[in-house]
């Protein structure tokens, strides 16, 4: 029997309301006792994000609006755009993403915290596989990193329609492309783990609240 508390995780795209419904989460389990540490990973971590900003003073890059109203610098990724770029890229995140895991999930586990972690290894594979394509699912980093996401651990798949996200974005989204990458591989992770998935479109936030502690045994 694992000693390390649960790992509650809450998924999907911008603007599903994972940032609120992990609040209200972590503020009703304190409320009863529970120690928590609220906690955010997605991808470009540490080496990855230091490699990236690199490459782009020296000019490899491309000038995108980013989910913004405001185009911003971002790596061209015809640096990568090669077998063994790649397969570097891929090596780089992952362990960039080793690391952050070890900070910010595991260490607070260690120490008797319950961790509510948003985005966490779903949005990481939605990002690699957009980025370097969908076969480096079947390449060690990833294979790691999906058995990693399952071990005591609970999934919340929280969703909504393309007009609410718009709206609640204030138009600042990603490409349509990049939304339906990031939808199929989230509803692939969510049936494989057997996801909770709430649709925040036609859901309350206190409703969706009740649902998700309904769903969580010791928080009802």
């Amino acid at each position: 029997m694992s000693i390390l508390k649960p790992l509650i995780v809450l998924f999907g795209p911008d603007g599903c309301g994972k940032s609120t419904n992990a609040k209200i989460l972590a503020s009703y389990l304190e409320e009863n006792g529970i120690k928590v540490h609220v906690s955010w990973i997605s991808s470009h971590h540490l080496l990855a994000y230091l490699v990236r900003r690199v490459f782009i003073a020296l000019g490899a890059y491309v000038w995108e609006k980013d989910g913004t109203l405001v185009p911003t610098k971002n790596l061209s990724w015809g640096v990568v755009n090669t077998k063994i770029g790649k397969k570097i890229w891929l090596y780089i995140e992952f362990l960039s993403l080793i690391l952050i895991i070890i900070l910010k999930v595991q260490i607070p586990r260690i120490l008797g915290k319950v961790v509510v972690v948003e985005r966490y290894i779903p949005s990481s594979i939605v990002d690699l596989t957009y980025m370097l394509g969908e076969s480096v699912l079947y390449t060690f980093p990833l294979k790691l990193l999906l058995k990693m996401a399952g071990k005591n651990s609970i999934f919340v798949f929280l969703c909504c329609d393309w007009n609410t996200h718009k709206k609640r974005r204030h138009g600042m989204v990603e490409s349509r492309r990049y939304m339906e990458h990031q939808e199929r591989m989230y509803l692939t992770f969510a049936r494989h783990y057997s996801s909770l998935k709430i649709d925040t479109s036609t859901t309350s936030i206190p409703k969706t609240h009740a649902i998700i502690r309904k769903n969580i045994p010791w928080t009802q």
